[in-house]
């Protein structure tokens, strides 16, 4: 077996899910997948040496929105590559949320809830695969040295116009001190959309779950479990998440589509779709989120979306498990493509422009799951609506570095990794944002990306 990359001693229980990974031969088999994909972010080249053509390509810039092909030409198609990594901690930029990425502002002048329009992602922060192999390591360092390498010669074109916008990447780094682009973010599709015809499953209408007619009977039980007319499966019950306690301070404008729900309202019990109705392109009723609700939403015909996520079993991971699914410590593979979106600010000063780098996740395959505990989520209220605003705790925000403490683990059995299977095509969106992911500035210095990238680790 080869030695591990950068093996710290193990000091408790927190590295025994990595450890097992090593041992069970996960990290092998992933490596071994990942070698065989012609698409792997790890084996394309954007720069291009002579020994290893370039196999990535700028596409047409339309009005400031580039899309990366897998070949020369406008007529090339969009590349659909893979990238594999292990989930960070929301301390290092991972947003898994009834909010995801969205933006509300600072101040009650700023303030922008949810709506329809809004393209509102989750954002999963990768690192490289923890105590795995030099050889995983290198492959997981590619993949960064691909996106390293676009980001330079973007910055590279843009010097050569005088044009020096801020660039946000899609790095991040483990450490405030001396920071690192060690980290890669990617973004999911829009979490929330608009039911059409064409964006449900034949014979699948929205789904929406209806309040169960025995919610107080529910909410005094001692086992929690309702029954079900249907024996052979019992839904899913879920209680909405509160506030800690009701505020007479907050403010509460009455929103389309009754958004925020009052303090007795949100004890309602919803009855999640069974596993039938758990169909890819499906619809469902948002407060199945334990987090939604509350000022900083105000749909009205927008619905929460089942994106192309899926479980180890490669069955559909319904949105309202995302939180348990997308912990840290969780080893998925992905499916992305590549883009730039570029915002230009009114008047003359272009150096004002923003450049946005940005991942956007089509399909995500969990490959093993973590043992790490699940955060609680709670309806966020903004600060700005609170005449007296208390501690982050008050408002379900968590503290910087809490999510890494006092891990406790349950023991695991031994597994194998299936084969990753091809792309499922997910639901393509037409139009784009900046999503989350944001950077510090351009990447790299001291020479080409490109030569910087080893089969061994890169520093």
């Amino acid at each position: 077996m080869s030695a591990a990359a950068n093996t710290p001693p193990l000091v408790d229980s927190r590295d025994k899910i990595f450890l097992e990974r090593l041992n069970d031969g996960m990290y092998d088999s992933v490596n071994k997948q990942i070698k065989e994909r012609s698409t792997s972010l790890a084996l394309l080249e954007y720069m291009g040496t002579k020994k290893r053509p370039a196999t990535v390509f700028r596409g047409v810039d339309w009005a400031g929105n580039i899309v990366f092909n897998d070949g020369p030409g406008k007529n090339a198609d969009e590349l659909r590559g893979t990238i594999f990594g292990e989930i960070a901690e929301p301390v290092h930029g991972t947003m898994v949320s009834a909010r995801g990425n969205h933006f509300e502002g600072n101040t009650s002048a700023t303030f922008k809830p949810i709506d329809d329009k809004n393209k509102v992602k989750d954002v999963l922060v990768l690192r490289a695969p923890t105590l795995c192999e030099i050889k995983t390591s290198a492959l997981w360092n590619n993949q960064r040295a691909l996106l390293q390498d676009i980001v330079s010669v973007e910055k590279t074109k843009d010097d050569a116009f005088g044009w020096h916008p801020y660039y946000s990447v899609p790095f991040r780094s483990s450490t405030t001190e001396n920071p690192r682009e060690d980290m890669i973010a990617i973004c999911t599709q829009k979490k929330y959309g608009i039911p059409t015809a064409a964006g449900v499953p034949s014979g699948t209408p929205p789904v929406t779950p209806q309040k169960a007619v025995r919610a107080k009977r529910t909410f005094f039980a001692e086992d929690g479990v309702v029954d079900s007319d249907d024996e052979e499966e019992v839904a899913e019950v879920r209680k909405r998440a509160t506030p800690d306690a009701p505020d007479d301070s907050v403010k509460t404008p009455e929103f389309p589509g009754r958004a925020y729900l009052s303090w007795l309202d949100s004890f309602a019990v919803l009855i999640a779709p069974l596993a039938e109705k758990i169909l890819l392109g499906a619809f469902y009723d948002p407060r199945l989120l334990e987090d939604f609700g509350g000022p900083s939403f105000n749909l009205t015909k927008a619905m929460l979306r089942q994106l192309d996520h899926r479980g180890p079993d490669n069955k559909l991971i319904p949105p309202w498990k995302n939180y348990s699914a997308f912990r840290p410590g969780t080893l998925i593979v992905a499916t992305v493509s590549i883009h730039i979106y570029t915002f230009k600010v009114d008047g003359p000063d272009r150096d004002k422009d923003r450049k946005i780098f940005q991942l956007e996740a089509h399909t995500i395959r969990v490959l093993d799951e973590s043992d790490f505990p699940v955060e609680k989520r709670r309806i966020h209220i903004p600060r700005h609506l609170v005449d007296q605003p208390s501690s982050d705790a008050d408002f379900g925000v968590s503290a910087a570095g809490d999510s890494l403490t006092n891990f406790v683990f349950t023991p695991r059995k031994k597994r194998t990794v299936d084969a990753i299977e091809p792309e499922t095509p997910g639901v393509d969106d037409d139009d784009m944002d900046l999503g989350g992911s944001s950077g510090d500035g351009a990447s790299g210095s001291g020479g080409s990306p490109s030569k910087r990238r080893k089969s061994g680790l890169r520093r």
